[in-house]
């Protein structure tokens, strides 16, 4: 465990490499904006391949969901519920988290493209204490002041998705004929009996696409930052229809197919 802490994750890295390991599949933590990047400047000719929350400051190999693209696309179907009042409920703006990131840089393109222009009054940031933090419950109220009144709020996963609705609810809204609520990474949302968009990120295939680059460069010795970037298919349930009266809604499902490239950055 690395504690959510960059230092202690160095600590790690570097005890592992004094250890005998031959190269690590890295998903680091969180970064601070203005920290320096360990990774960049130490242990530059040791194979360690990142997952999920790279950063180019790191510059090694890494894979990554398409997180612009789902993030761009859940707004487009959330527009097409005639949903046109849409938030997005972030980590606080100096916490650099790459997947997240990429949904709000993806969520204010669709809403650019379409006309709609981005307020930036819609994007609330907190602490990312966890769900039902008094953090989190205070950007919800903050963005529910804003008029016109949000139809659809975008939050960072499942489990904040949850909470919100049910803060939404003690607030007097009906969710989702209200406000639709957008979760992130399909964690489990069916066992707790909500039904709520999602994306369905295969982080297995991650890991294993990852281990498989790691071993190549071990044998080859080739450390160059190349990206690859992942899938993340939005899944919308089927029984759920969100549209507001007098819209011409989008079909109940859709799922993303979104063909792995490869980048170099």
């Amino acid at each position: 465990s690395t504690k959510r802490d960059m230092q202690e994750e160095q600590r790690q890295v570097e005890l592992m490499r004094q250890r005998g390991v031959q190269g690590i599949v890295l998903y680091p933590v969180s970064r601070e904006a203005g920290q320096p990047e360990y990774l960049a400047n130490t242990l530059v000719d040791f194979p360690i391949v990142v997952t999920d929350l790279y950063l180019p400051a790191m510059k090694r190999p890494h894979f990554v969901f398409d997180n612009f693209q789902v993030g761009r696309e859940v707004t487009q179907f959330l527009i097409a519920q005639g949903r046109c009042n849409i938030a997005f409920l972030k980590f606080r703006d100096d916490l650099l988290y790459r997947s997240l990131d990429d949904r709000v840089a993806g969520y204010r393109h669709a809403l650019t493209e379409t006309g709609l222009g981005f307020d930036p009054r819609y994007v609330a940031a907190f602490d990312g204490r966890g769900p039902m933090s008094p953090g989190h419950c205070e950007a919800v109220d903050q963005l529910l002041a804003f008029k016109p009144r949000l139809t659809a709020l975008i939050t960072p996963n499942d489990p904040y998705a949850k909470s919100t609705i049910a803060h939404l609810r003690r607030r007097g809204l009906d969710v989702p004929r209200d406000v639709v609520v957008v979760g992130f990474d399909d964690l489990n949302n069916e066992l707790w009996g909500e039904r709520f968009p999602t994306t369905r990120p295969d982080f297995v295939r991650m890991g294993e696409r990852a281990a498989e680059s790691l071993l190549d460069r071990i044998v080859s010795g080739d450390l160059s930052p190349t990206g690859t970037v992942l899938p993340c298919p939005l899944v919308i349930p089927r029984e759920m229809t969100f549209a507001a009266e007098g819209s011409n809604p989008a079909p109940t499902h859709q799922q993303a197919s979104v063909t792995d490239t490869v980048t170099a950055r």
